[in-house]
């Protein structure tokens, strides 16, 4: 796509990267307000760099690093996510009905999108602590969020500037997860078979940005990687939004886990 020379590009853009998402959300209304106030393209990137909803979400260094389009699409969908911030029963469900029926398995696992990694790791560091081999596809649409989740970087969110050195995980758990680029709509991954490919996959934080239309399409394709005996892990957020993706597990044979965002496939 050619980049955008004017504020009319970037307004026509937005609309285009809006037609699937909520039209109540305020992330639109506020992203438009931005643009408006802009003299020029110029002037709208220096307005979001210095105090843009996408900026405080995905960091300083990152930001800086995507092109307009990837940072109007930050402003829009936030790739807001932190370390060990399940607090929904993500890691019991994974505890207690898969990992028991794993009997020496590797468990493959798909988080999608990944944003800088924060669930990947954490995922990674629950199954090391249990013994439990495995391995994990993460993808997120944004490149500039992928090379820094290769990084393994570990900041809790705080500035880079003020840290003589931030964390990192080991190379022992960043050579078990393969962060790539990728579209949630249209993974780069072989067509789900009929008996799905991952034993756990997870989507939070992201379900909720979108029309319930697409968001039940979105969910149904997850669902679909799920194998028998496997585990979808969304966001309560979501699931309150649009009951009706509740509905639509069900139909698909789901089982959800003590009135949480998880959802069993059992075999």
């Amino acid at each position: 796509m050619a980049p955008l020379q004017s504020l009319a590009d970037v307004r026509d853009y937005v609309r285009r990267s809006a037609q699937r998402l909520d039209p109540e959300s305020r992330y639109i209304a506020e992203l438009f307000e931005l643009i408006e106030q802009a003299r020029d393209v110029g002037d709208l990137e220096r307005m979001m760099l210095a105090n843009g909803r996408g900026l405080r979400h995905t960091g300083e260094e990152v930001f800086a690093a995507m092109n307009l389009e990837e940072k109007l699409l930050a402003n829009l969908i936030t790739p807001e996510t932190s370390l060990f911030r399940f607090s929904e029963g993500e890691l019991e469900a994974i505890g207690r009905h898969l990992v028991p029926t794993l009997s020496g398995q590797r468990a493959r696992v798909l988080i999608v999108p990944c944003s800088h990694g924060e669930e990947a790791f954490t995922i990674a560091a629950h199954f090391l602590k249990l013994s439990v081999d495995f391995e994990i596809d993460a993808f997120d649409v944004q490149p500039a969020l992928i090379e820094e989740a290769k990084l393994g970087r570990l900041t809790f969110g705080y500035p880079l500037e003020y840290l003589e050195n931030p964390g990192r995980v080991s190379a022992r758990v960043l050579e078990r997860i393969r962060f790539k680029v990728g579209d949630a709509f249209e993974l780069p991954l072989p067509e789900p078979s009929a008996g799905g490919s991952f034993h756990v996959v997870l989507c939070r934080n992201f379900i909720g940005y979108f029309t319930p239309e697409v968001a039940e399409a979105l969910v149904t394709g997850l669902a679909a990687r799920v194998r028998p005996g496997g585990i979808l892990l969304l966001d309560g957020f979501a699931l309150s939004k649009m009951p009706s993706l509740l509905l639509t597990l069900n139909a698909l044979g789901a089982v959800q886990l003590r009135g949480r965002p998880a959802f069993h496939f059992p075999t």
